[in-house]
């Protein structure tokens, strides 16, 4: 049964800010077959076709498309500062409150990123944070380090649950 596409710009070499690509995804979410769609959002320094403002401004013109922004809404190292990421993206994302906007926590780097899981969640919200839905990058390591401090987290373990497998069943229809 088909649940959703999965929109890869960065792979595929199309940029979500040109016209005719806006055009196309406007056509793809106003035809009606498509009420899920994965962005895969630009999430190292040099990538940018598929910026987290580009995924949010459709989001917000198709409200009846649920959109999952995939690494954490763009998130990326800090060249000259390796060891602070940079959250920007996902600031200007969260302050839009766009209730149709997921995010998800594919290249969480925790061992890296001290404190990025609580950031998100704050800023998110519980109800709008998916637990792997997209490609861990580096490995099955990863997720486990997503999973354990996602299971860390100063929080009810029901709203441990949404994040962790009930938002994402939610999204796609699942019992």
């Amino acid at each position: 049964r088909f649940r959703g596409v999965k929109v890869h710009p960065d792979y595929h070499g199309y940029d979500l800010r040109s016209a005719s690509m806006a055009a196309f995804l406007d056509e793809v979410a106003d035809s009606g077959l498509v009420k899920l769609m994965l962005f895969h959002v630009s999430c190292m320094p040099g990538t940018g076709f598929a910026d987290a403002l580009a995924v949010a401004s459709f989001a917000e013109r198709h409200p009846g498309v649920q959109v999952i922004m995939a690494h954490i809404a763009g998130i990326y190292q800090n060249a000259n500062y390796p060891y602070f990421p940079n959250l920007d993206k996902l600031e200007a994302v969260a302050a839009r409150k766009l209730p149709n906007v997921f995010i998800d926590t594919a290249h969480f780097l925790m061992y890296v990123y001290p404190g990025v899981m609580e950031k998100m969640l704050s800023l998110a919200g519980p109800e709008h944070i998916v637990f792997g839905t997209d490609v861990p990058l580096q490995g099955p390591m990863q997720m486990r380090f997503a999973w354990e401090t996602i299971q860390a987290l100063p929080i009810p373990a029901e709203k441990k649950e949404q994040i962790l497998w009930k938002n994402a069943a939610r999204l796609l229809h699942l019992p």
